[in-house]
C-alpha cells in the first residue's frame, strides 16, 4: 500500500513503521518530531530566562513562530485583535527581518545602531506567541482512514460495495496505527532518541493516542522531559483497550496489538 499510496504521507508513514520501527531517520513523524524538538528547546530556553533577548535568540526560534501560527486553535485568534493571516504575514515579515549572527542565533536588534529590526506589533506579536505551548498531532486516525480509501480507490482496489466494511474498518485501522508505532524510536538532530508510546491516559486525551517522550537538555547538565501528541484517534480508551492497558496510562516496553474483540490488547507469545 505504502507504494501506491499516490503521495498520501500518512499512508506510506505507517507503511514504513511496519517495516521499519527503530532509529528511525526520515519520514513525516521523524521532521515533525525533530522540529517539535527545536521548537520546545526554543520555549524552554525562554521560559527559563523569562525574557526574550531580542538580540539572542536561539535557531529554532523562526520554526517556532510559524508552528504555533498555523496550529493555534481558531479560538485563540477570534478572542484577540488579529486575524490568523495578518498574524502569519506578521510571523513572515519578522522571520526576514531577524538577523543570523555568527554563533548560529538570531537576532532582532541592532547593536550596531541601537534600534530594533522588528516593529512594535511584531514584537507584541512575537510576545503573545511565546507564552503559548501548542501541541497538534502530526495527523489523525480518520485522516489517516481517509488517506488509504483515497490511495485503495485512486488504485481500483475499493469497490462501492465494499464501502460500508471499509468504513466499518476504521477503528482497527486506527487501532492497527498506534501498534506499530508504539516502541518505536527516532533519531532528533542532536543524536538523542525519542520513543513513541501509546497513551490510554485520559488526562491526555479522551481517545487512544500516540506521544512521543524526548527529553531537553538545558544549561548545567540539566533536562525536562515532554511528552508531545503525535498522533490522536477516535477511538475511546474505555471501549476500545483491555484492562490490561487502561490500568496503564503509558504501556512502555509493552507490544500491542489489536485483538479479535477489536480491542488494542498486549502480544501474548
Amino acid at each position: 500500500m505504502r507504494d501506491r499510496s499516490d503521495g498520501r504521507e500518512s499512508v506510506q508513514e505507517i507503511g514504513d513503521f511496519v517495516a521499519h520501527q527503530n532509529d528511525r531517520i526520515k519520514g513525516l513523524v521523524t521532521r515533525s518530531s525533530r522540529r517539535r524538538f527545536k521548537e520546545l528547546q526554543f520555549q524552554l530556553e525562554y521560559i527559563l530566562d523569562g525574557e526574550m533577548k531580542s538580540e539572542s535568540l536561539s535557531q529554532g526560534v523562526k520554526d517556532f513562530l510559524l508552528y504555533n501560527v498555523e496550529n493555534l486553535d481558531n479560538s485563540y485568534f477570534k478572542k484577540g485583535s488579529i486575524s490568523r493571516s495578518n498574524a502569519y504575514h506578521l510571523v513572515q515579515s519578522i522571520n526576514k527581518k531577524l538577523k543570523l549572527l555568527d554563533n548560529g542565533r538570531w537576532s532582532a536588534y541592532d547593536t550596531q545602531s541601537g534600534s530594533w529590526l522588528i516593529t512594535d506589533e511584531e514584537i507584541a506579536l512575537f510576545n503573545k506567541l511565546l507564552h503559548v505551548l501548542v501541541i497538534a498531532p502530526v495527523f489523525t486516525g480518520e485522516q489517516l482512514c481517509q488517506d488509504i480509501k483515497g490511495a485503495l480507490k485512486s488504485n481500483a482496489l475499493l469497490r462501492k460495495g465494499e464501502m460500508k466494511a471499509f468504513n466499518d474498518a476504521f477503528a482497527f485501522i486506527q487501532l492497527y496505527a498506534v501498534s506499530v508505532m508504539n516502541g518505536s524510536t527516532i533519531v532528533l538532530q542532536d543524536g538523542s532518541k525519542a520513543t513513541l508510546v501509546a497513551s490510554t491516559d485520559p488526562r491526555v486525551n479522551e481517545t487512544v493516542s500516540v506521544l512521543i517522550e524526548m527529553t531537553l537538555p538545558f544549561s548545567g547538565n540539566r533536562s525536562i522531559k515532554f511528552a508531545p501528541c503525535m498522533f490522536t484517534t477516535n477511538c475511546k480508551h474505555t471501549e476500545h483497550c483491555q484492562d490490561e492497558l487502561l490500568a496503564q496510562d503509558r504501556p512502555r516496553n509493552l507490544p500491542l496489538e489489536v485483538k479479535e474483540d477489536g480491542r488494542l490488547g498486549r502480544v501474548v507469545n
